[in-house]
């Protein structure tokens, strides 16, 4: 698929999707609490959008953010709700982004596994960087819950299978603790925090409606055990030690 055709199936993906309410919204917040204490600084570079949810978030604690998106549905829906005045839209690919600036910190959530080449990328991303600057990486996690209990029911073969849905919004690979932290040691980056978000025993239909008590207990107990989370992060720098909650 050429850049042309891989555009076009972004705001095909867009018109589809809307990450910014129900769990899916609530999820960006915690995934936003995991991150806002591991900011290195105040300068910011947000890879993939989603309508703005976090955007919001991180314009709030900023003093400048840049936001690239291959899909200009979602450029256009970020712009409507998020109104802070620190924030520029590029509309691009993220493989033929080329800053001017370089920042303090780059948030890419749910994007290393749609890219090509995912070592050779953050290899190019670290060129972004500030001299002790850190990538924030978050990706949905093989080893979840509810992915080892589709395995139990059958509904999976592998922990890491991509079904059709997977494929039609561009993943490439499902990534568990020990395959990212690989990709990221690969491209010359240290694993510098490790933690998992959300802890979903069920599909997210079967979640909704169990109130805001339960979900934030998912969360606070997702603490406790990332290898079995929703999602997981990582944030990679080149430079500084390891911290002694790395796990």
């Amino acid at each position: 698929m050429g850049p042309t055709e891989k555009l076009k199936h972004l705001d095909a993906i867009a018109s589809q999707s809307d990450h910014s309410g129900g769990l899916d919204g609530l999820i960006m917040v915690y995934i936003f609490n995991a991150l806002v204490e591991r900011f290195v600084g105040r300068r910011i570079l947000e890879l993939g959008c989603r309508g703005g949810r976090m955007t919001g978030l991180l314009a709030s604690v900023c003093d400048t953010l840049d936001v690239v998106d291959g899909s200009r549905i979602y450029i256009e829906r970020a712009q409507k709700n998020v109104w802070a005045k620190n924030v520029n839209y590029h509309w691009s690919l993220f493989e033929d982004f080329a800053p001017s600036n370089r920042y303090s910190d780059i948030v890419m959530i749910g994007g290393l596994d749609h890219v090509d080449g995912p070592v050779a990328f953050l290899k190019r991303l670290t060129g972004f960087l500030e001299k002790g600057g850190a990538i924030h990486i978050v990706v949905p996690n093989a080893l979840s819950m509810h992915r080892r209990l589709g395995m139990k029911m059958h509904l999976l073969r592998t922990h890491n299978e991509l079904n059709d849905r997977d494929r039609w919004i561009g993943h490439l690979r499902v990534y568990g603790p020990s395959t990212l932290r690989r990709d990221i040691e690969a491209s010359g980056l240290s694993v510098t925090r490790f933690d998992g978000i959300f802890l979903k025993p069920l599909a997210t239909g079967q979640l909704t409606g169990l109130g805001q008590q339960v979900l934030d207990a998912l969360y606070e107990i997702g603490k406790e055990l990332p290898e079995w989370c929703s999602h997981i992060y990582m944030r990679a720098q080149k430079f500084g030690l390891i911290d002694d909650l790395d796990r």
